[in-house]
């Protein structure tokens, strides 16, 4: 899901009751979890609801490099974006741009992810729009390969804990972004990995 507002106590009942149902009858709800580092996950619907998988996002390559005052400033691979929204409620991270480029002046110009473009063609776009539908590629060829087996199924929990377990450079990445918007939460969950995602599944 590729929306989201601001946490409303007493006005986010139904949308959970909603998301809740989705999930009980075996469906994996995968949803962006916001695009303002001022705020956390928590502070979001439907990305607070614990039967929702909340994806922030991060930088897929390396940014170019450009001297900013005295030092050589390069955003890597696996860095929070400037724009994520993160926190204790966040499932995982997933690419949610191609990278940041620093500009004249120390700007940051964030490069999108290369997309199908209605109507026809390709558009770059980034946001954690776009970072969690890496994680939802990732539950369907779970679901493919779920698919074989004799039951056929994947439970949304197993689908969680197999992308959580299963993700590159957990306790390291992703890197803290260098901006001055971004709040460091601290809590390092790792980056979406589909390969290791795919062994976990039965």
């Amino acid at each position: 899901m590729s929306l989201g507002r601001p946490a409303a106590p007493g006005f986010d009942a139904a949308m959970e009751t909603a998301v809740n149902a989705v999930h009980a009858a075996g469906i994996t709800v995968v949803t962006s979890a916001g695009n303002d580092p001022n705020v956390e996950a928590s502070d979001n619907v439907p990305a607070k609801f614990a039967s929702a998988m909340a994806i922030a996002s991060t930088s897929a390559e390396d940014g170019n490099r450009r001297k900013c005052g005295r030092s050589n400033v390069q955003i890597l691979a696996d860095t929070a974006s400037y724009f994520t929204t993160d926190g204790a409620d966040i499932a995982i991270s997933a690419p949610g741009e191609a990278r940041e480029n620093i500009l004249k002046g120390c700007f940051i110009e964030p490069i999108g992810i290369q997309s199908l473009a209605i109507g026809g063609g390709t558009a770059r776009m980034y946001g954690t729009s776009m970072a969690a539908p890496h994680v939802t590629g990732v539950v369907a060829l779970m679901w493919d390969k779920a698919d074989d087996t004799i039951d056929g199924t994947l439970d949304p929990s197993d689908a969680r804990r197999y992308i959580e377990n299963s993700a590159s450079d957990i306790g390291t990445a992703p890197l803290a972004s260098p901006t001055s918007s971004y709040t460091d939460d601290g809590d390092q969950e790792g980056i979406l990995d589909a390969g290791e995602a795919l062994v976990l599944t039965p």
